[in-house]
């Protein structure tokens, strides 16, 4: 706890504006399913996801999903297609090619999303203090969905981050990372959330990794028997996968984010 705060106060002290997310809360256009109609225990994924950009809606072109995959957003549910609700960013996701990609495998039915992950946010605004300036408490986030999804009778199957690229721009060290991530999960699981969660390695951006991001990454996955390996997407980095700046996806790089997403997921999946 006490390094978390000087971790906040650190970060409060060096920054000077604050930052309102876009969040995407556009349901002209969608299609809205009957949650009772669609709700069933069996065979079902309900994926939690979060982080920042490449977590939310920053990747190129839009998908539509193919199967029965849902977007949760204010109690309702909606097919899936992009850009995904309640998360920030109005282009293309990873996250209904990979529904997608884990029905056809045979091991769900039906696939239930909620996205909540934030453009730009730092590792230290996903803890449960948070923090005030420019990014605020995202933890926050967390709780309403967990509570939103608990309403539907839709408890948790797999929490889903990917972050890191903002914490290689601000120098985040390993031992901060891995304390700021745990004080985060700590949270999750004091809300009585006990699914997997699964980390993908990122910090890439603009032509710049951190190894340091990246050996936090792997060292919480090493550690932790609840933390699984996601993809390493600093991997993904051929100039045909990426746009802006080689911060985001484009449709072939989302493609094979999803398929390693898919292919871990799976994975682990078959071991149990």
């Amino acid at each position: 706890m006490k390094r978390i705060v000087l971790i906040l106060l650190q970060y409060v002290l060096s920054t000077s504006y604050a930052y309102t997310p876009m969040i995407n809360k556009d349901v002209s256009g969608k299609s809205e399913i009957s949650c009772s109609d669609v709700v069933e225990q069996a065979h079902n994924a309900i994926i939690l996801t979060l982080g920042q950009s490449n977590a939310a809606n920053s990747g190129g072109g839009g998908y539509k999903v193919r199967g029965e995959v849902f977007n949760i957003f204010r109690g309702k549910c909606y097919i899936a297609n992009d850009p995904l609700l309640d998360t920030t960013g109005v282009k293309g996701s990873v996250w209904g090619r990979l529904a997608d990609r884990l029905i056809d495998s045979g091991i769900y039915d039906k696939i239930f999303i909620k996205s909540i992950a934030i453009g730009g946010s730092p590792m230290v605004s996903w803890t449960q203090q948070g923090v005030g300036r420019i990014h605020g408490n995202y933890f926050q986030r967390v709780v309403e969905a967990v509570r939103e999804l608990d309403s539907l009778d839709l408890g948790v199957t797999h929490i889903l981050w990917h972050q890191g690229e903002q914490d290689m721009s601000f120098g985040t060290t390993t031992e901060q990372y891995k304390d700021m991530f745990l004080d985060m999960l700590e949270g999750i699981r004091r809300l009585g959330v006990k699914a997997p969660i699964y980390v993908a390695r990122a910090s890439f951006c603009q032509g710049r990794e951190s190894s340091r991001v990246i050996r936090a990454q792997n060292e919480l996955i090493e550690e932790y028997d609840d933390i699984f390996q996601g993809p390493n997407t600093d991997l993904i980095n051929l100039a045909k996968q990426r746009i802006d700046s080689g911060c985001h996806f484009s449709e072939i790089g989302l493609d094979e984010h999803a398929l390693q997403w898919s292919d871990l997921i799976i994975k682990n999946e078959s071991k149990n």
